[in-house]
């Protein structure tokens, strides 16, 4: 009888075989060895068939970077790598936690409520005067500021 994934199971290896639970012990710890030894040839000879392996060469100070970056995400570094090529390609952003999102929501809500601000200061004095111009586009600046810097500065790990 074979599993799922194309071996056989070791209670059939080991009928096949001719062996029981009767039969001596060190012939026993033998075949289970062997099937052992035969299953992971065959597992890894199927993983291969699925997974791609690539090679990247890189600085002793890149890989130090890398590494450390890695262990800021939590991961290996291969993971990383892997997690931070598909994220590029894909248009995403690799965020080693919510400290970035949380900063940056709060930039933004800081900004939005001086907007509002501004603009209630606008709708009671029924007048829009240049200055409340500039206080708006000085708040859309910083906003804009506050996203650029959360963006191309991710958090430091502590």
């Amino acid at each position: 009888m074979r599993t799922r994934r194309g071996m056989e199971s070791l209670s059939t290896y080991l009928k096949k075989r001719g062996l029981t639970n009767n039969s001596p012990p060190d012939l026993l710890q033998t075949a289970k060895k062997e099937h052992r030894r035969l299953y992971q040839k065959e597992y890894q000879s199927n993983r291969k068939k699925k997974i791609l392996r690539l090679g990247v060469s890189l600085t002793p100070t890149e890989y130090r970077r890398l590494s450390r970056t890695a262990k800021e995400h939590g991961l290996k570094t291969g993971s990383f790598i892997r997690e931070a090529a598909l994220a590029y390609t894909e248009q995403k952003f690799l965020l080693p936690d919510d400290t970035t999102v949380l900063a940056l929501e709060l930039g933004i809500r800081r900004v939005g409520l001086n907007i509002n601000q501004v603009v209630r200061h606008i709708h009671e004095k029924k007048t829009v005067e240049e200055l409340d111009i500039d206080r708006i586009n000085a708040l859309l600046i910083e906003l804009e500021d506050t996203i650029s810097y959360a963006f191309r500065n991710p958090p430091q790990a502590e």
